[in-house]
């Protein structure tokens, strides 16, 4: 098989996991583990969908503190886990900007 970074390809990977509806938490563990399979089988950059930390349809949750708060705590959990790869990891996520 041909190695495509030879030729200055990088592997990018789309993640479309299977998520837990408002749980960011959980979601990141799940996240995190597709990342870490991307990443060994060779990505540079793995992505996900607008929104897979908590799912796109939670709606009036959007504006809850708990479900921003828990993103936030699942966001840093991601980062923890990311800084053992070379590949980046790029995930959709809300944010509460004032």
């Amino acid at each position: 098989m041909t190695n495509w970074t030879e030729f200055g390809f990088s592997r990018i990977s789309a993640i479309l996991p299977k998520i837990k509806l408002g749980q960011p938490e959980l979601n990141a563990d799940i996240l995190i583990e597709s990342f870490q399979k991307f990443a060994k089988e060779g990505a540079k950059v793995i992505f996900t969908p607008e929104l897979a930390l908590t799912g796109y349809t939670c709606e009036d949750l959007f504006h809850s503190e708990t479900l921003i708060h828990d993103s936030e705590q699942a966001i840093k959990k991601i980062l923890t886990a990311s800084t053992t790869s070379v590949a980046l990891w790029i995930v959709g996520a809300p944010v509460f900007t004032a």
